[in-house]
C-alpha cells in the first residue's frame, strides 16, 4: 500500500453535497472548476477562462454564438504548449440548431478540386483529394511521402497540412467538378474515388435568332462534359447545316449528325424542328444529334409540292425517269447525288442545294418510252395499249396526286404492245411510264 501524501490546500474528506437532499442548489459552479467541462455564451467568453482554471484535454461548449457554437477541446501543443493560447482550442464538434445531425462519419466536407501538385501557397481551410488512388503519384515535400488516394486541409496555426485517410464509402462534394460526388471504395490506400453523378439527364429549351446559333439557360451549368445526356427543344427550324449551341455561355459547339456512312457530319435543312425533343450527346469536341424518327424522308417523287423537303443523304442516289418538279425543297448533301433520265429539272417555286450535284442523262435514242394515267379502283384490271412493239419493258408508277412511288402495282405483258395491270387500293389517278 503506497504511503499517504497530506495535500495543500482546503482539505475535504467528504463529498461536497448540500444541506439538504432537496436543496435547490449546485454543489458547484461548472466555470469555476479547475479543467473539466465549462459553457459559455460566446467564443470571447471561452478565450476569457483564467489560467488558474485551465487544463489540458479540458471541454468548453459555446452555445449561442452566431459563427462559432460548438463544443472545442483544449489540446496540449496542437500549436504550443502555452496553455493560454487561445488556437489550441479544436473544435471537438458542432451544435445544430434544429437538433439533427450536421454531418456523418461518411460525409464529409467538401473538397475544392482534385489535386496532385502540392500548393506552394495554400489558404487556410483549402481541403484537397490528392489522386483518385494509389496509383496517382502527388508531388510535394509533404505530399510526396503518401500514395495518392488521401484528403488533406491546410491548417494556418499549425502552418502545415492535416491528413484524413479514406474507409470504405467516405463521400464528399468537389466543389469544381459540375453536379458530382465522390465515393471511396474500399479502403486507403488499396481503394479508389469513384465519381457519382448527381444528374446525368439535363433538359432544356435552346432559341435562335438566325435558325443556325441555338442557345440556351440552364442553371447551375458550368462547363460541356461527356458525362451528360442533353434532351433539348429547339424554338425553330435550322435554315443552314452548320448548326450550333451555346449552354449558359460556355461556347458554341458544333452539331453534327450521325450517320451510317461515317461517325458524323453536318446537319441538313429541316433536321431541327421546333417542339419535338431530341438527345445530343458531347464527345469533347461536338455535340452528337440522334434522329430518332425521320422527319423528312428520302423519298422518290417526281413533284415535290410547296412545303415539302426531300432530303439527299451523303453518298446516296436519287434516281428518277422523266422530269423532276420542285416546288418545295430539295436538301441534296455534299456528297449527295440527283441523276434524271430523258427528263429536266422545272423550279417551280421550289429551291435546291448543291444544285451542281444533280445530272440530266439522256439514254440511247433506241430506247423509247409511254406514260399514261389511270384511275383505279382496288381489285380492278385494267389495259393499256402502250404501241413500244416489245416485252423487253421497264415500269414505273406513281400516284400523280402527291408524287409517291407505287411499287407494288401487278402488271402483265399481254403482248408487243399491250398490258394489263391491278393494284390492291383505290387511286384517283396512277400515272405509269413504261420504258422498252
Amino acid at each position: 500500500m503506497s504511503e499517504n501524501i497530506e495535500n495543500i490546500g482546503t482539505l475535504v474528506t467528504a463529498p461536497i453535497r448540500p444541506y439538504y437532499v432537496d436543496d435547490l442548489i449546485p454543489t458547484a459552479l461548472s466555470n469555476e472548476i479547475y479543467g473539466g467541462v465549462h459553457s459559455y455564451t460566446t467564443i470571447v467568453e471561452r478565450d476569457s477562462i483564467i489560467e488558474e482554471r485551465r487544463n489540458w484535454g479540458m471541454f468548453c461548449t459555446v452555445y449561442d454564438d452566431t459563427v462559432n457554437s460548438g463544443t472545442y477541446q483544449l489540446v496540449y501543443n496542437y500549436k504550443n504548449d502555452n496553455i493560454m493560447d487561445n488556437d489550441n482550442w479544436v473544435l471537438f464538434s458542432t451544435i445544430s440548431r434544429y437538433n439533427t445531425a450536421m454531418s456523418s462519419h461518411y460525409w464529409l466536407e467538401p473538397a475544392n478540386s482534385l489535386l496532385l501538385d502540392e500548393p506552394i501557397s495554400p489558404v487556410n481551410g483549402e481541403r484537397y483529394i490528392v489522386g483518385l488512388n494509389s496509383n496517382d503519384t502527388p508531388t510535394g515535400i509533404n505530399w510526396e511521402v503518401y500514395v495518392g488516394g488521401f484528403i488533406t486541409e491546410w491548417n494556418d496555426i499549425k502552418s502545415n497540412w492535416e491528413y484524413y485517410f479514406p474507409e470504405n464509402n467516405w463521400s464528399l462534394r468537389v466543389n469544381s467538378s459540375d453536379n458530382s460526388l465522390y465515393r471511396y471504395d474500399g479502403d486507403y490506400p488499396s481503394g479508389v474515388w469513384v465519381k457519382e453523378l448527381v444528374n446525368q439527364l439535363i433538359s432544356f429549351q435552346a432559341e435562335t435568332l438566325n435558325s443556325v446559333d441555338y442557345t440556351a439557360i440552364y442553371p447551375g451549368f458550368l462547363t460541356y462534359s461527356t458525362d451528360y445526356f442533353y434532351n433539348v427543344t429547339f424554338g425553330a427550324t435550322n435554315s443552314s447545316g452548320v448548326v450550333s449551341l451555346d449552354i449558359n455561355e460556355s461556347g458554341s459547339k458544333l452539331i453534327k449528325k450521325q450517320t451510317n456512312s461515317g461517325p458524323y457530319e453536318d446537319l441538313m435543312v429541316g433536321d431541327i424542328l421546333p417542339n419535338r425533343m431530341y438527345q445530343l450527346f458531347y464527345d469533347g469536341t461536338y455535340f452528337r444529334f440522334n434522329k430518332t424518327i425521320s422527319e423528312n424522308p428520302f423519298d422518290i417523287k417526281w413533284k415535290i409540292s410547296t412545303g415539302e423537303v426531300v432530303q439527299v443523304p451523303n453518298y446516296n442516289e436519287y434516281l428518277l425517269w422523266g422530269d423532276l418538279t420542285v416546288q418545295g425543297n430539295l436538301d441534296i448533301g455534299e456528297y449527295g447525288k440527283v441523276v434524271i433520265l430523258n427528263g429536266a429539272l422545272n423550279l417551280d417555286g421550289g429551291t435546291v442545294s448543291n444544285i451542281g450535284n444533280i445530272h440530266l442523262v439522256n439514254l440511247l435514242s433506241g430506247v423509247k418510252k409511254f406514260s399514261a394515267t389511270q384511275s383505279m379502283i382496288s381489285g380492278v384490271t385494267y389495259s393499256i395499249t402502250h404501241g413500244l412493239n416489245t416485252k423487253d419493258l421497264t415500269f414505273e408508277s406513281w400516284n400523280d396526286t402527291d408524287g409517291f412511288k407505287i411499287n407494288d402495282i401487278v402488271v402483265k405483258i399481254n403482248s408487243l404492245n399491250s398490258i394489263s395491270f391491278s393494284y390492291s387500293s383505290n387511286i384517283d389517278s396512277v400515272r405509269l411510264v413504261i420504258i422498252g
